[in-house]
């Protein structure tokens, strides 16, 4: 094959065809990995939404409700037992952090009190802000926000005016950024059932009730086993007493009886 000469034109030609190449092949590589990175991000972001909501009989990801604050995309994912609300799980991100987004998926009861969260993606340094997965779940002092509802727990961090929520050593934005996100999943939250018509509350509220309509009929049950008990012990010693006076008698007839007078 000629070699071709070292003009402008013919190295304008080759680098030419070098880009289409390049391009088809990275055109290709992208065509190849999209479904299986989509599928791989929709399967982290199902077992996201089951490992942080509470247990649900509908399908959150059909029932998705969508929303924007300030600016950032915000999906809620409503977890229902028939017709009652039982909580939610939230996808929420920040650009605060210290190395940019942040994205978690957020789990809340009922009442908006924090179950669980998952952190879906995250940039942060090594050791320090990338700590926020277990950091945030700590019970020592008050890192934990499990069990905390925003409603009534300040979600900023406790070095700022008034947070209750001690900040990751070292990593204040990064911690920043993620009570930020707890805020913005939460606000989501009661703007979706306000929305919706839900009482949060009421629902709350519906599961104390059953839960305390479950714990009479538990007390009455038990109570009523007790007295069962008793009536069975009384009606016992009441059987016992009638047998041992059977008996005096029995034995009072025999010894009058001209029987044991012969055999005297």
């Amino acid at each position: 094959m000629k070699k071709l000469a070292s003009t402008l034109p013919n190295m304008i030609l080759s680098l030419g065809a070098i880009t289409v190449a390049a391009g088809a092949l990275l055109g290709w590589v992208y065509t190849v990995t999209k479904e299986p990175i989509e599928q791989q991000a929709m399967q982290q972001q199902v077992a996201a939404i089951s490992a942080v909501a509470p247990k649900f009989d509908n399908n959150p990801e059909t029932d998705r409700w969508e929303t924007e604050v300030n600016g950032v995309p915000v999906t809620v994912y409503p977890a229902m037992m028939g017709d009652r609300l039982v909580g939610a799980a939230v996808k929420a991100a920040s650009f605060n952090g210290f190395a940019g987004e942040i994205v978690v998926m957020c789990g809340f009861d009922a009442d908006g009190t924090v179950r669980d969260y998952q952190v879906l993606s995250q940039a942060e340094t090594p050791g320090l802000g990338s700590k926020m997965q277990e950091w945030f779940r700590d019970p020592t002092g008050a890192r934990s926000v499990i069990g905390k509802n925003p409603g009534s727990t300040s979600f900023y961090v406790s070095k700022d005016t008034g947070g209750e929520i001690d900040a990751i050593t070292a990593a204040t934005i990064s911690s920043r950024a993620f009570l930020e996100i707890m805020r913005t999943a939460f606000e989501s939250y009661r703007q979706y059932a306000s929305t919706h018509g839900l009482d949060m509350a009421a629902a709350s509220g519906s599961d104390a009730n059953s839960g305390a309509s479950q714990q009479h009929k538990d007390t009455k049950e038990v109570k009523e086993e007790k007295k069962t008990e008793v009536s069975d012990a009384d009606s016992g010693a009441s059987e016992r007493k009638d047998d041992k006076k059977h008996n005096e008698r029995d034995d009072r007839i025999y010894f009058q009886s001209p029987k044991y007078k012969e055999n005297r």
